[in-house]
């Protein structure tokens, strides 16, 4: 049996989805990762040999009518499995782009999504928060939870700085979705405090939305103290989750964010929004805010700020959590035998 996984050429960007996709495939001897362009889906799915007994997953950015349609046909002609990688429904980041915060208060997939979903074989999901989305609204395709392994890439200090100012730092591709505003405004309510906040993520995603974040920035007087520093490798990456205090993470959708289980892994307390699986992730390592509650937001940002005795409470309980991750290796071979054993009874 071969797992491949189908995703849009992301053209030199990073992304969690893409992480993912890419250790698992690591990791997993069967599973392999094929990258391509919608227009050339047919062509791409043409060229694999695929057996009855072989899995064709789906990112979830393939999961519209147009690009599924190609998947569907590459089963009816090979007797291979279709199944989906839930990164995250396309609807959900559509809406957070536009900011329908309203729209993502208590979100549902639409109709069109359900009914894709309706005609897999499985879904495997990076974590528990799809799938109890999919369980609410009914469905009944076997769903399957694939953890991400460690996340960590060095080793770490043995105890955080208290030298001032301390950093902050945000690590997600600079787009509306991931609520850089209201990021800058609850670090603009904590100017009196003495902090330096760090962006890692790809400034190309949406240029006038980086520009008017400096804009605000500048009217706020913080701009001096923010550092958007652009898309960096992983391994490189590593370094400022090392030399960093707190987290801050204000996205207005998640799934199963990774950005959150590195920050997890290097013991660094977490701020955001209470959405999706974001709380799954944090648990007790981080504060978190109602939804879109931007004074909330600013206030728990405070409280971590300024307490460095709950720093490292939220330190000791990230890491404990981090501890009992799995390994990738241990993922991809969970998630080989369970598609292994759902093939054998459909």
């Amino acid at each position: 049996m071969r797992i491949y996984l189908v995703e849009p050429d992301a053209q030199g960007r990073i992304s969690g989805g893409y992480l993912y996709n890419q250790r698992l495939a690591a990791a997993g001897a069967a599973i392999s990762v094929v990258s391509t362009t919608l227009g050339s889906l047919a062509a791409s799915l043409g060229a694999l040999e695929l057996e009855s007994a072989d899995w064709l997953l789906l990112d979830s950015l393939f999961l519209e009518p147009a690009a599924f349609a190609a998947f569907a046909d590459v089963r009816r002609t090979t007797g291979c499995r279709l199944g989906l990688v839930l990164h995250a429904f396309p609807s959900f980041v559509e809406r957070a782009d536009r900011g329908d915060k309203d729209g993502l208060i208590d979100p549902r997939p639409t109709g069109s999504e359900l009914a894709l979903v309706a005609q897999l074989d499985a879904v495997v999901c990076p974590g528990p928060y799809a799938p109890r989305l999919l369980r609410q609204s009914g469905l009944e395709t076997p769903t399957l939870v694939c953890s991400p392994g460690q996340m960590s890439f060095g080793t770490m200090p043995a105890a955080r700085s208290t030298v001032l100012p301390l950093r902050v730092l945000t690590v997600g591709n600079v787009t509306r979705g991931k609520g850089y505003q209201d990021a800058l405004d609850a670090l603009a309510g904590c100017a009196d405090l003495e902090w330096r906040w760090q962006i890692l993520g790809s400034l190309a995603w949406d240029p006038e939305l980086v520009a008017a974040l400096g804009r605000h920035a500048l009217a706020a007087g913080i701009r001096e103290r923010i550092e958007f520093l652009g898309q960096r490798s992983p391994q490189a990456t590593a370094r400022y989750y090392v030399e960093s205090d707190v987290f801050l993470l204000a996205s207005l959708t998640e799934n199963h964010p990774l950005v959150l289980l590195e920050a997890r892994a290097y013991g660094l307390p977490v701020v955001g929004y209470r959405v999706g699986g974001v709380p799954d992730i944090v648990a007790g390592g981080g504060l978190l805010a109602s939804p879109f509650d931007q004074g909330e937001l600013s206030a728990l940002l405070r409280q971590v700020l300024s307490d460095a005795a709950e720093r490292t409470r939220l330190r000791s309980i990230a890491l404990g959590a981090a501890a009992e991750a799995t390994n990738w290796s241990e993922s991809a071979t969970g998630l080989c035998q369970r598609l292994r054993a759902l093939g054998a009874r459909t």
